[in-house]
């Protein structure tokens, strides 16, 4: 009985003290617009994807394949930046590498140098397969990991269509 009336007299105190009254409130408020904040970076992240930065290196040399010039990979690139789906920046390994370490870039994406050659070598007798390098940096906050894994899903689907799409046109056989 004691506690419950120790409780409600510093209540009154409070509530009859203007200042102590401010105190309160604010002490309350900074949960809350705290909470706000933590919540708003997570609300509908997928909404948002064209402001994720994402680093694209093109190494490719390109290949002749059936007496044609294949540049798949600049050909990807052409296509990244009609798209328009995320921030892709078109830079250099270095760069690349150095933004993702820094946390300029969310994801990398590599186009190796030999990968028109491996397209090029569908035909043959033992094809080698056509990969993109994706790097991600694990540092960065779980939700731009998973968006990030979203993008390399989009990214490789671009790839296959692209190589499928230059398959088709070349006539590789």
């Amino acid at each position: 009985m004691r506690r419950r009336s120790l409780f409600m007299h510093d209540w009154k105190a409070i509530l009859g003290h203007k200042q102590l009254r401010a105190a309160v409130a604010i002490l309350l408020f900074i949960p809350v617009l705290y909470a706000g904040m933590f919540l708003s970076g997570y609300w509908n992240p997928y909404a948002k994807l064209d402001k994720l930065p994402v680093a694209v290196v093109n190494l490719d040399r390109g290949a002749d394949a059936s007496g044609q010039r294949l540049q798949i990979g600049r050909d990807m690139v052409g296509e990244l930046k009609k798209s328009g789906s995320l921030d892709f920046r078109f830079v250099g390994r270095e760069e690349a590498e150095d933004g993702l370490k820094e946390g300029r870039y969310y994801l990398s994406v590599v186009i190796p140098e030999d990968f028109s050659a491996n397209v090029a070598s569908l035909n043959d007798s033992e094809p080698k397969p056509a990969r993109l390098i994706y790097r991600t940096n694990p540092g960065n906050n779980y939700v731009s990991g998973q968006i990030g894994g979203t993008a390399v899903k989009e990214l490789k689907e671009e790839g296959s269509r692209k190589i499928t799409k230059t398959y088709r046109e070349t006539g590789l056989k």
